[in-house]
Parts: structure tokens; sequence; C-alpha cells
């Protein structure tokens, strides 16, 4: 039989590779229950444990209570002051009828913000705001939106605040952890797969073989799966250096 198990786990993202290594917990749970194997199986549960843990601390406990409930509050004034326009279309003044077709636009053009990511959102308000000001100030007047605009604008600072409290916190966190415990934890699947190996070709028992078939055959999976994420990868490298810089572009405008 082949070792398929060997496999560099670096080329994985930090939440494939999560994922991959708990497959072969489980199936080393379900086949390696000899003595034998117990010290080595324990380092290998420990590993992954501290590096799912790293993950978990590093994505979400360091996100404050207060940044979430002022991002929460930044949304409820944006949709508010949406749901109060989109009202405004069926006044019965043409006027404003047209002020709030015009505001509409722009909720338009930004799209649900509540469904972006955090960076995406504020860019998308700040954007929205700007354009809102651009706006002829008597289509702002005519449809009363001052106070809106103004709670909206204070829930903003008050986010930025909450921010700068989150950004602290996440510099006390142990930079590097994530990446030390990935190692860590890449290192026990190589011991691990070293020593199943040398297992069945000492003692040929069936739950090693059961074991190596299992977890190769996961591995050959991801191979192919990484395998395709670079072709892509090249073939747009390819297709972007099939296109005309911008000063080649320039150079044949000018030229004619």
């Amino acid at each position: 039989m082949k070792n398929k198990m060997k496999f560099k786990i670096g080329g994985l993202r930090r939440y494939e590779a999560r994922d991959f290594l708990y497959e072969v917990e489980e199936v080393m749970k379900a086949q390696l229950s000899n003595e034998r194997d117990s010290v080595i199986t324990r380092l290998f549960s420990t590993a992954i444990e501290k590096y799912d843990e790293a993950l978990s601390r590093d994505d979400f406990s360091v996100e404050t209570k207060a940044m979430n409930e002022a991002d929460r509050d930044v949304c409820e004034k944006y949709c508010g002051l949406k749901h109060f326009v989109r009202g405004q279309l069926k006044h019965p003044n043409s006027g404003i009828q047209k002020s709030a077709i015009e505001v509409m636009r722009l909720f338009d053009k930004y799209g649900d913000i509540r469904s972006s990511s955090m960076g995406h959102r504020y860019t998308s308000i700040e954007h929205f705001l700007e354009d809102l000001n651009k706006l002829d100030p008597e289509v702002l007047a005519e449809l009363g939106i001052d106070v809106w605009i103004e709670g909206l604008t204070l829930a903003i600072a008050k986010y930025r605040v909450a921010r700068g409290v989150q950004r602290n916190e996440r510099g006390s966190y142990k930079k590097g952890l994530v990446q030390e415990c990935r190692l860590q934890a890449e290192d026990a699947y190589r011991q691990l797969i070293e020593k199943v190996w040398a297992h069945y070709i000492s003692f040929e028992e069936e739950p090693y073989r059961l074991f190596i078939e299992n977890v190769g055959a996961r591995v050959e999976v991801l191979k192919s799966m990484l395998k395709s994420r670079a072709t892509r990868s090249e073939n747009e490298r390819e297709e972007e250096q099939k296109e005309p810089s911008q000063e080649e572009v320039q150079d044949s405008t000018t030229e004619e």
C-alpha cells in the first residue's frame, strides 16, 4: 500500500486546515484505540484544540460588545432613514415625491449595507452621506430628514470610538498565535501519520489500514482542490497579462 497521507497542509486556508484536521481526528478516534497509539493521539487532539481556540479567539472574542452595539445602532439609523424616505414616495405633494425619488436613488446605489462586511458597510455609508450632501439643499429640507442625518452621523462617530477600543483589545492579543498553533497542529499531523504508517508496516493491523485509506482519500480530494485553485489563479494571471496596460491604451489613442 502506498502512503497517501503525506500532505502539505500549509497550502490550505486557515479554516480548511482546521476542518481537515478535525476530519482526521474523527477517523483517528474510530480506528486508533490501541494503547500503543494513546500518546500520539492525545498530542494530535490537543494540538487541534489549541489551533481551533486560537482561531476562535482571533475572530470573535476580541470583538467588543460596545462595537457590536454601536454597529447595530448605525444599521438601525440607516435603515430607519431609508424607510422614512421610501414612505415619502407616495406623498400627495409632488415636490416631496421627487425629492424622495432622488434620495432613494442613492439608497439603491449602495444596496443593503446590513449584508456587507463591516469594512465595506462603513465605506458605503460614508460615500452615501457624501452623495447626500451633494444634493440640492432644498431636497433635504423638503423631506425634513436633517434629524435622521444627524442621528446617523452621531451613531457612526460612536461606532468609530468603539472600534478604537476593539483595536486596542486586539493589540493586547498575542500576535502570531494563530500561526504558531497552526504550525504545531501541522507538526502533530506529520507525527501522527508517520507513527500510523510505521505501526502499519510493523503490525499490518486492520485499523491502521482503514485509517490510512480514509485519510488518504481525503488528502487526494484536497490535493485536487488545491491543484484546481492554482490553475484558476494561473489562468487569471495570464488573462491580466493579456489586457493592455493604461499606458498602452493612452499610446494607441495618441497615435490615432
